[in-house]
């Protein structure tokens, strides 16, 4: 990520955090609805039925050249473009060359598709114009059933689309490629077989999402015969467990807000009992321009800020409209379309702002977590609470009665990602860890320590962390580094020499002895170095120990 998204990211945090009416300058992600007209017409689809999709409504089918023209401001803050709407991305013409402007200003690129208009031709110069990820959605594991919910559609056309994008993907590095299976009464006793169907092609990822109710007749009428919750949570288990012993065994990977919580899969009665603590961020992360223009937070939302044929966007992001709205939500106050996504159990935080739980979007620190503290637990030193971090991610704390540091894992998110017992150093109750990260995405997380193996253990000193990384060939050095001292058996242990462009740093050495040998990390003080693109050099006894490009913050 560039310094100047970046800098807006962090705006738009603390714009967030501080529920203030402006946010940065402009959004983090937007969604553009490339075409606002579909080749299928799928039963549980609002398109077939919104009256903004109307003939009469005069809503153009297609985002024009012309006006994708007007989005160039919005491409300088965008971490990510999402190329679709309600519509089929593919029946744009112009979709390639929209992948191609987005992606060479430096934004992800992601749509959706149902993949029937996709052969080999598209599929690699989709490849080729730089899209990042796709998601193809798939609704049953049979030609029967996919084509009975997606009607219009062809079973075997939407198979071989997927074939000629993972095809793409194996030949030129992406995009990735994942299905999408829209969980109904009718068709989810087919879970199993979708993963199984994925595993054949190739897909690594299957996603299944919840059918949400929406505001409608007949789609309410829809989901009262389709939700879940009509099977019971019995029968809804019993088929996820077969699919999980499936993906386990296929190895492809299953995802959903199904697995994730156990709870009434009707998300409309769950919805209910479960109130979110959290304000929806799109208002401040957000935009969704429309094939007409219209510059909204979601797709959901009725309310538009204004057009982009009429205004320049900068007229429009921090503008009256879009400033009352934001002050609206912060009181709770949003516009009745808001509510579809509080019945659904939608409400979402972005990532970018916040550690989330996948899926759910719900805030992983809240306000249950992290648990009181024990006054024994251990303690982190670095980094700090909504500090930012870079790769490799620097740990320094220390442990009290309640956990030795050799008996500590550090933990991102849900996930473990270092054992200091194995790759750390602990020195008396002081310890310290420089952990390389290369698979961490940009934007908020969750760090925190448990005990070795306590799977169920509650952990200590959660804490928001902001991972950056500025680019491939610089890490970011923020307040402090960690430079690991190999093992030897020459002892004393001496401290290195730390330069950043030759100026000297202050260095703290940590040491452990193992057996005969010893070993350490030296951590290396950058609060008064000077701010910008560095070389940081480690020498001990005459000997380069370490030289990395670095940028100081």
């Amino acid at each position: 990520m560039d310094e100047q998204r970046w800098n807006n990211l962090c705006a738009t945090r603390t714009a967030y955090e501080d529920s203030t009416e402006e946010s940065g300058t402009g959004p983090l992600e937007m969604f553009v609805e490339v075409s606002a007209q579909c080749n299928l017409r799928c039963r549980m689809c609002a398109i077939n039925f919104d009256r903004r999709y109307r003939p009469a409504a005069g809503r153009p089918t297609l985002f024009t050249p012309e006006l994708f023209t007007k989005l160039t401001p919005m491409l300088r803050t965008a971490l990510r473009c999402y190329l679709f709407g309600l519509g089929e991305p593919l029946l744009n013409p112009n979709l390639v060359d929209y992948v191609s402007a987005c992606s060479s200003a430096g934004s992800e690129v992601w749509f959706n598709t149902n993949a029937t208009l996709i052969d080999q031709t598209i599929a690699n110069r989709l490849a080729l114009a730089g899209t990042d990820a796709i998601t193809v959605s798939i609704d049953g594991a049979t030609a029967e059933t996919y084509e009975s919910i997606r009607r219009g559609a062809n079973f075997e056309r939407a198979v071989a689309g997927v074939r000629a994008l993972i095809e793409a993907n194996e030949r030129f590095g992406r995009p990735s490629v994942d299905v999408s299976f829209v969980a109904m009464a009718s068709n989810f006793k087919e879970l199993p077989g979708m993963i199984d169907l994925c595993a054949e092609l190739g897909v690594g990822s299957l996603h299944v999402e919840p059918l949400y109710s929406q505001r409608e007749e007949h789609l309410e009428a829809h989901y009262a015969r389709e939700n879940l919750g009509v099977l019971g949570p019995d029968a809804v288990d019993r088929t996820l467990d077969a699919a999980i012993l499936r993906s386990r065994a296929t190895g492809v990977r299953l995802t959903s807000r199904f697995v994730a919580e156990h709870v009434d899969p009707d998300y409309v009665q769950h919805s209910l009992s479960e109130q979110p603590w959290w304000r929806c961020s799109e208002p401040w992360t957000a935009v969704w321009i429309t094939s007409a223009g219209e510059v909204r937070c979601c797709c959901l939302n009725d309310t538009s800020f204004g057009s982009l044929l009429e205004q320049p966007f900068e007229a429009i992001w921090n503008g009256d409209l879009f400033r009352d709205f934001r002050r609206a939500q912060q009181h709770g106050q949003g516009p009745s379309s808001c509510a579809n996504c509080r019945v659904n159990g939608r409400v979402r935080c972005s990532p970018y702002l916040r550690a989330v739980e996948p899926m759910i979007y719900r805030p992983l620190l809240g306000p249950d977590i992290p648990p009181k503290p024990d006054d024994d637990a251990p303690q982190l030193e670095w980094p700090p609470p909504d500090g930012v971090v870079g790769d490799p991610l620097p740990v320094v704390g220390h442990s009290r009665a309640r956990a030795h540091g050799h008996d500590l894992q550090v933990m991102i998110d849900h996930t473990v990602v270092t054992d200091l017992g194995r790759h750390g150093v602990v020195d008396g109750s002081r310890f310290a860890v420089s952990i390389p990260v290369p698979y961490l995405t940009e934007g908020a997380h969750m760090l925190w320590l448990r005990p070795r193996g306590a799977l169920e253990h509650h952990g200590w000193c959660h804490r928001h962390v902001h991972f950056w990384r500025p680019d491939a060939n610089r890490s970011l050095a923020v307040g402090l580094a960690i430079v690991p001292i190999p093992r030897t058996r020459i002892l004393p242990l001496r401290s290195p020499t730390i330069e950043i462009d030759r100026a000297r740093q202050p260095v703290r050495v940590l040491r452990e002895r193992r057996g005969l040998d010893v070993h350490g990390a030296a951590l290396v003080d950058l609060r008064e170095a000077s701010p910008g693109p560095k070389v940081l050099t480690a020498r001990m006894g005459g000997k380069i120990l370490e030289a990395r490009r670095v940028l100081v913050r």
